[in-house]
Formats: C-alpha cells, structure tokens, sequence
C-alpha cells in the first residue's frame, strides 16, 4: 500500500506520475477494500493512469487533455496534440539546402577568387 502522498501505478508507488501517466483517485471497491485505514474507514487510492496515446503529460484520459505532446506533435490551444506535417519541414530543409548552400558556396569561391587577385597584385609590384 502506498502512502497518502503516493501514486500508485503496478507494482510501484511514485511521489508523482511519470510521462503518458495522470493523476486520479480510483474509488472502485478493490481500491477501498485495500485502503482501508487503522479506523477501518475506507479511502480511495491515489493511482497513475494512462494518458491518450498522443500525450507525454495530461489531465486526463481524453484527446482533448494534453498538457504536452509526444516527439513530432504539437499541442493546439484546445489540448490536443495533432501531427506536425514532416513533410513540411522536410520542403523548407531543401529549399533552405538548395537556395543557400549555393549562394554560401559562390561566396567562398568569390572570396577565394578576390583573395587570390590581390596576392598576385602584391606580388606583381
């Protein structure tokens, strides 16, 4: 049995839920017949259970209670946490590789260039 403080989650206590996991109170009968207290008073058993598989963090077990997302999600003002478009960021890599990675290149050759053009002209005089 854990205590007051902890969270229960097979066959662990933990003083906090850990990621795809939230907090809540299982108030079935099992958890009341195996909480019970030394008064003989039953209390519900604080319990880690699952987030909606698109959650790293949640409120609860719903699509819509997010409080953070699992890698390549993001989260909406709404609590959901929707697919980034991979294919998107993919687009914006290859113009970034086909537009600036020539015009870094000719720079450097256009440096190269200019350098070499003054050392011949120094050398010349």
């Amino acid at each position: 049995m854990c205590d007051e403080s902890e969270f229960f989650l097979l066959p662990f206590c933990y003083s906090e839920c850990p990621k795809h996991f939230y907090a809540a109170n299982d108030t079935s009968a099992s958890a009341g017949a195996a909480n019970e207290t030394s008064s003989g008073v039953s209390r519900a058993r604080a319990v880690c259970l699952r987030c909606h598989v698109t959650c790293l963090l949640c409120s609860g077990p719903a699509y819509n209670q997010c409080l953070n997302c699992s890698i390549h999600r993001r989260l909406t003002v709404d609590h959901q946490c929707i697919a980034v478009d991979a294919d998107r960021h993919l687009s914006v890599l290859a113009v970034v590789a086909i537009v600036v990675l020539p015009v870094a290149v000719v720079g450097v050759v256009a440096v190269t260039v200019w350098q070499w053009l003054i050392s011949r002209r120094n050398s010349n005089k």
